[in-house]
């Protein structure tokens, strides 16, 4: 366990929890919801732009593509950047697949594992 984490874990007192509840395209609406919310938080806090999500928040919760969100934001990732992969990623992810393919699905699920892990790849800086 790293020491920021561990020093989440064992301080005493409450926790801030974001929890992200999207599927498919609705990753999009949760993404901008949260940009709205990191808007608010730097203006209430006085923050400047360098503030992310993870600065507020101790940790990050979530189901289908919201789980990719949360692990982008715990990453420090600013919204804004994850507003520009959602919106390419839903716009190819969700692309019909050729006519010839409809028989198996409508569309194409690989795109979507091959673009998420290009993503976590990138923000990792890990060799692919």
């Amino acid at each position: 366990m790293n020491s920021k984490v561990h020093n989440i874990v064992t301080t005493p007192g409450k926790k801030k929890i974001l929890a992200i509840d999207a599927g498919g395209t609705r990753g999009v609406i949760s993404v901008e919801i949260l940009a709205c919310l990191e808007a608010m938080l730097r203006k209430t806090l006085g923050a400047d732009d360098s503030f992310v999500l993870s600065d507020y928040f101790d940790f990050f919760a979530g189901t289908s593509i919201g789980a990719n969100i949360a692990c982008f934001l715990s990453l420090g990732m600013p919204v804004e950047k994850i507003r520009g992969v959602s919106k390419e990623h839903v716009r190819l992810s969700f692309a019909k697949n050729s006519w010839r393919w409809r028989w198996r699905s409508k569309f194409d699920g690989q795109y979507v594992t091959t673009a998420l892990k290009n993503t976590e790849y990138d923000i990792l800086n890990l060799a692919r």
